[in-house]
């Protein structure tokens, strides 16, 4: 069959524009976050499902508690400070949950939702 890869998906149109104009995040975020999250989003295209995601050490994907109860953090340079917040779902959209993440059947999560990217300090 074909080649499944990430869907990226954005909760909110302003952080869809930041994210496909380089320019745009540099502005937002500076250059040194701006490259990461661009690095970030590409890795994440190519990768297979949230398994990729997940084990890609630099990301150190994990999950929030409190009120992100549900998301999971990509960091985006820990010297930084910077994450971004991502919400995995399923082919279908739904939500995935931490017992599916960490599953066999993880292989299925294949859409991100984008949330926010925020420092992690503020």
């Amino acid at each position: 069959g074909k080649d499944l890869s990430m869907e990226i998906r954005y909760k909110k149109k302003e952080l869809k524009s930041i994210c496909e104009n380089y320019g745009k995040a540099k502005k937002e975020f500076g250059a040194d976050v701006a490259e990461k999250l661009f690095s970030a989003i590409d890795f994440i295209e190519a990768a297979k499902s949230i398994v990729d995601v997940r084990n890609y050490s630099p990301f150190h994907f994990h999950s929030l508690k409190g009120d992100k109860n549900g998301r999971y953090a990509i960091d985006l340079g820990r010297k930084l400070g910077f994450r971004l917040i991502v919400k995995p779902l399923n082919i279908d959209g739904a939500f995935s949950n931490n017992e599916q993440i960490y599953s066999a059947k993880a292989i299925e999560i294949v859409i991100v939702l984008f949330e926010e990217v925020s420092n992690h300090y503020e």
